[in-house]
């Protein structure tokens, strides 16, 4: 005995299918989640930045001080003796490897066994210190509530109002493909392209002019 499927059977079918395939295939997945506290060794649970560094750790900033993370265990650092302050606001790295740490009272590198700091006595404009970048020319940006420094590997030079930048309030640092730095500041965002600074604010067309990141 033959049995016919008629076109809108086999249609209804055909969809059966595709749809079986889209939840397998298209549809997100389910991934676990793992959960870490100071109960695990971390420095504490208020994050305020991650970084991964070229080794592969994870660099985890907190307001109660600085922790890296192997993929096992957590290894933390003392605030105020390591590096001055304990509320971390910015890691990054250079070509060395050096893992430089923005707190509130300071500048701190690593390199991997010994520490050094840098704060206002060395140079540096203002302590608290909100963003840090590594340029293309290995020089570091430093990000302040005072205005922005940056070190060359010899001096430090700073910028503020003065200079041309909209506000002494520094929330976040970028380097464009033009090597052009960019900060987004309390007032709006600042360009410095090595010689000369512009300003973009709302009127520009920001969405606001407290530019975090």
């Amino acid at each position: 005995m033959r049995y016919y499927i008629s076109q809108k059977c086999k249609f209804v079918l055909l969809a059966s299918i595709l749809l079986c395939f889209i939840q397998e295939t298209i549809l997100p997945q389910s991934y676990p989640f793992e959960i870490y506290t100071s109960e695990d060794g971390m420095a504490g649970t208020d994050v305020r930045e991650i970084f991964q560094d070229s080794g592969g750790y994870i660099w985890v900033g907190t307001d109660q001080g600085l922790s890296r993370f192997d993929g096992l265990i957590f290894t933390s650092f003392r605030p105020g003796i390591d590096f001055p302050g304990k509320d971390i606001h910015a890691i990054t790295e250079d070509t060395d490897g050096r893992i430089w740490v923005g707190t509130d009272r300071g500048l701190g590198r690593f390199d991997g066994r010994n520490w050094e700091q840098f704060t206002t006595e060395d140079g540096i404009i203002d302590n608290d210190i909100r963003a840090v970048l590594f340029d293309r020319n290995k020089i570091i940006w430093l990000g302040t509530m005072g205005g922005v420094s940056r070190y060359d590997g010899s001096e430090w030079t700073n910028f503020t109002e003065e200079e041309g930048i909209k506000d002494n309030y520094i929330l976040s640092i970028l380097e464009d493909s033009k090597n052009h730095i960019w900060f987004g500041t309390d007032a709006g965002v600042s360009r410095y392209d090595g010689v000369n600074w512009k300003e973009f604010t709302y009127q520009d067309g920001l969405a606001q002019s407290s530019v975090i990141s």
